[in-house]
């Protein structure tokens, strides 16, 4: 049920980045705290690939927020974990 509900939004930021009038400032945004994101991702991806050793070193992300969603960060992390 999550995975459908940030695929909806993420399809919706898609389909307003497509018009040419929808100005960049009407997207979402928010201070995140990254960490949880990528170590939850990294649950996720690790139960699908179990035979992938997952390693992280995220001590200096921890006092670290961005602008970004949620829903963003993990759809480019998921990119970048599929890439490699």
């Amino acid at each position: 049920m999550q995975e459908t509900k940030r695929l909806k939004r993420l399809v919706q930021d898609l389909l307003a980045v497509s018009q040419a009038e929808v100005p960049l400032a009407a997207f979402e945004s928010e201070n995140i705290w990254p960490v949880p994101i990528i170590e939850h991702t990294i649950q996720n991806m690790a139960l699908i690939h179990a035979d992938v050793d997952f390693a992280t070193e995220l001590v200096a992300l921890q006092r670290v927020q961005i602008a970004i969603t949620a829903n963003h960060l993990e759809q480019i992390l998921l990119i970048l974990l599929y890439e490699i």
